[in-house]
């Protein structure tokens, strides 16, 4: 689970730094949004990611 501390706050900034620079790379989920999801969010958010990157992904 995310650990709202300011160490790990400027680890997720490192991490998310470090993923800009992969443009066919989708990073989702608790690891890659750095957030709390219950299951139906998981869903919507998987989703939406599909929708909205992959597919854009898949179509190059």
């Amino acid at each position: 689970y995310p650990v709202n501390t300011a160490e790990d706050k400027a680890l997720y900034q490192k991490y998310a730094a470090k993923a800009n620079a992969e443009p066919k790379v989708v990073f989702g989920g608790r690891l890659g949004t750095y957030a709390y999801y219950d299951m139906h969010n998981v869903i919507g958010s998987a989703l939406n990611a599909y929708e909205h990157h992959v597919a854009a992904l898949l179509a190059d």
